[in-house]
């Protein structure tokens, strides 16, 4: 939840364009996941 009201209050286009950067690689390398 902490999270989300980070990401809520600190909306960006540039935001969304670092977590897209950030999750394909940890998705390729499962780096980083759960």
């Amino acid at each position: 939840v902490r999270l989300d009201l980070h990401y809520i209050r600190n909306w960006s286009f540039a935001l969304d364009v670092e977590i897209l950067l950030r999750t394909i690689p940890a998705v390729l390398t499962s780096k980083g996941a759960y």
